[in-house]
């Protein structure tokens, strides 16, 4: 979970000092580390908790990086996982493995391992609606259409490198997970219209930066995570055929945090 991705020289920048002993990022972690954010949206009877977690493991043997975001609904005390978005990288003496993957209604859509250094990138969304949902009325001859869609949307842009020779493990880049919807309404017809719109994101997570597991040692100092409940939209929008341009009138979060470092 991290901004586009970082070259290797960047991450390299990073590692140096912490290889010699300079810098003050490294920890002598031994154990487990962990640290979670959470949001509730609502109350214990109705409502979404906005996740993220990230942990960092060392048993001497192995060394281990994760972090997770997801997003569930709360129902009468029962959980309900919406979407899930994680990776991993894990060094177990001289053996090395990388994955990612997305959940969603506690369903696996992706899932993607790597044994040696690459880069995992896609984009998964799912909607209510596998395309987006007009009608159109008349009123004194103008047709005027509405339209609504919703969903949720994984983001995967992450570098795993395997360093054999420095006997380490690397994340960098950057993934996000957030539910959106929107309703407009506008003049014309689906495909030739003109109008507003009013577009929601709930729950956006962001891990952004370079999580890392070196011999005997953590670095957990250029992870970041942010994160805004709820994001508000008011636009106004053109759409000709299959071509829509937006000019946003409103943008309001609500609950937004920065942590960054995530594990200090």
């Amino acid at each position: 979970m991290f901004r586009s991705l970082r070259s290797v020289l960047v991450v390299a920048a990073v590692a140096a000092p912490l290889y010699l002993g300079t810098g003050n990022t490294l920890r002598a972690q031994t154990g487990e580390r962990s640290r979670w954010d959470q949001v509730t949206l609502g109350n214990s009877d109705l409502g979404v908790d906005v996740i993220g977690w990230a942990r960092t493991r060392n048993t001497g043997t192995e060394r281990r990086v994760d972090e997770a975001a997801w997003i569930q609904l709360r129902l009468f005390g029962s959980s309900i996982e919406l979407e899930r978005i994680a990776a991993t990288a894990i060094r177990n003496g001289s053996s090395f493995f990388g994955s990612a993957g997305l959940r969603r209604g506690e369903m696996t859509v992706r899932n993607d391992s790597l044994s040696n250094s690459g880069t995992l990138s896609y984009q998964s969304s799912a909607s209510v609606f596998p395309s987006n949902r007009y009608a159109t009325f008349y009123i004194f001859g103008v047709p005027i259409t509405v339209g609504v869609n919703m969903g949720h949307t994984g983001v995967m842009n992450m570098s795993l490198l395997n360093w054999t020779n420095s006997n380490a493990s690397v994340l960098s880049g950057s993934m996000d997970s957030y539910a959106w919807g929107w309703a407009s309404i506008g003049i014309g017809v689906p495909g030739l219209q003109g109008g507003a719109q009013v577009a929601i994101q709930i729950g956006h997570q962001r891990f952004d930066g370079v999580l890392g597991a070196y011999t005997n040692y953590i670095n957990t100092s250029y992870l970041g995570y942010s994160m805004t409940p709820i994001r508000l939209l008011l636009r106004l929008f053109l759409q000709i055929t299959f071509l829509t341009g937006y000019l946003n009138v409103a943008d309001a979060t609500i609950g937004e945090r920065v942590l960054d470092p995530f594990m200090p």
